[in-house]
Parts: structure tokens; C-alpha cells; sequence
């Protein structure tokens, strides 16, 4: 074909197209896609999965290096528990080793956010606070089951005690908690990298509590339970926090950054 041909019959359909042009009905494009939202909502819900099938759907995503990291933490914390010669060495270990179950899996908890997944995950049918709940189930459940073998053994082959466990273990474990959580449901600064800063500065303080026998020994018994009651509370708040407006919260810093 002909160039010239070739342009004749291009104009004959330019000038077709405008003389053909539909004008666009708003209202019409408006409607349609409202029905086709009702449409694609009606049906998933036809196959809706269950609580259960959407928490076990969650930890397919979740990198299952972290809680092999968990498990070799607790092993060598149970290990030095075993050969610790001394009730000193059993408070600094496990001090120690409690924060950094926490801190490992801080990468999974800014993983969206570091990807930079944040928008596909909030326009996607669960919402992040669903997403978000299902995989703090899976880390509860997980760490829950470690942390109770791991207090099974401790008891039965360890002379340590429960009141021991109690605060030498569970409140240093949950404060770091605290601080991560909370990072991560913030406003203003909410890295991983600050969390895990953070949570490390705790570690060093705790320790230095720990070390310290003249500061150590001046807090009583029902003052270190005070203080566990006042950590669990708080963890429970910024859980709670960290679900309820999580969409609100990481919507305003994706709009900020």
C-alpha cells in the first residue's frame, strides 16, 4: 500500500471517530463501577475463608528464618542456664537473650513498608489492620509455644524459679515489645532501624539494672510484680493501639513521604 493511500485512509478514520464521538456519561461510568465493586464483594464473600484459613494463609508469608533464629537463641539460652555456675550469670543471660527474640522479628513486621506495598496491600480485600492482627496472632501463637517448652525444660532442669523467670525473662521480652509496637503504629518516627536502636539502648540499661546488685536488690518483690503488671498492660494498649489504627496512622506516612 501506498503511502499516500495510507494517510487518505487514516484521515477517513480520524474524520469517522469525530463525527461518531459518544459523549461520556459520568453518571453511567459512576454506576458501573459501583456495581461492578458490589459485584466483586458479593463474590467474595461467597468464598470467604474462616479466621483460622486466613491466620494459616498470613504464616505462608512470614520468613521462617526468624523463628529458627528464635529456636537457636532459646537453645543457647537454655544451655547457658544449664551450665551457668552461678544465679549472676543466669540473670545477665537471660537479660540478654530476651530482647533479641523481639528484635528478630522486627524485619517482618516493617517488611510491607520497606517494600514499599503498603497501597496494594491497602486497596486488597482484607485490610491491613486484618493483615495486621492475623500476623500478630501467628507470632503470639508461635513465641507462645517456644516460650512455654523452653519454661518447661527451664523449670524441671534449672534451678530457677518462677518469680526469676518472671522478671528476668518476661519483662525485659516484653518491654522490647513495647517499644517496637509502639514504633511501629508512630506518627512521627516509625524505622525499623530506630526500633531496633531502641530496643538495644533497653537491652543495655536492663543489663546495667542487672549488673548492679546495690539497684537490683533495693526493688522488692511486689514492686518488680507492679512493674510486670504495668508492662503487660501497656503491651496489651499498644496492641491493641497498633491494630485499631494501623490504616489511619500508615496512611498519613505514606501521604508524608
Amino acid at each position: 500500500m501506498k503511502i499516500s493511500e495510507k494517510g487518505k485512509i487514516e484521515e477517513m478514520l480520524y474524520a469517522y471517530a469525530e463525527k461518531n464521538e459518544t459523549a461520556v456519561d459520568e453518571e453511567k461510568i459512576r454506576e458501573t463501577v459501583k456495581r461492578s465493586r458490589e459485584a466483586f464483594f458479593a463474590g467474595e464473600e461467597a468464598r470467604k475463608t474462616s479466621y483460622m484459613e486466613f491466620i494459616f494463609q498470613q504464616s505462608r508469608f512470614i520468613r521462617k528464618i526468624w523463628w529458627l533464629l528464635q529456636l537457636i537463641v532459646v537453645a543457647a539460652l537454655y544451655v547457658c542456664l544449664c551450665s551457668a555456675g552461678s544465679e549472676y550469670t543466669m540473670q545477665r543471660a537471660m537479660g540478654a537473650a530476651a530482647p533479641l527474640l523481639v528484635i528478630m522479628i522486627v524485619p517482618e513486621l516493617w517488611k510491607n513498608r520497606g517494600s514499599m506495598s503498603m497501597e496494594i496491600e491497602g486497596s486488597a480485600y482484607y485490610s491491613l489492620r486484618q493483615v495486621y492482627s492475623a500476623r500478630l496472632t501467628v507470632f503470639a501463637f508461635a513465641d507462645g509455644i517456644l516460650l512455654t517448652l523452653f519454661s518447661v525444660f527451664a523449670f524441671a532442669t534449672t534451678r530457677i524459679e518462677a518469680e526469676e523467670m518472671m522478671v528476668q525473662f518476661m519483662l525485659p521480652m516484653i518491654v522490647t515489645c513495647c517499644i517496637c509496637l509502639r514504633m511501629l503504629c508512630s506518627r512521627f518516627v516509625s524505622s525499623e532501624y530506630m526500633a531496633v536502636f531502641l530496643s538495644l539502648l533497653w537491652t543495655g540499661f536492663w543489663l546495667v539494672v542487672v549488673i548492679d546488685r546495690g539497684i537490683y536488690d533495693k526493688i522488692s518483690g511486689p514492686v518488680w510484680a507492679g512493674i510486670c503488671a504495668l508492662a503487660m498492660a501497656y503491651f496489651v494498649y499498644v496492641v491493641r493501639k497498633t491494630v485499631i489504627r494501623c490504616d489511619s496512622v500508615w496512611e498519613v506516612n505514606n501521604a508524608w513521604n
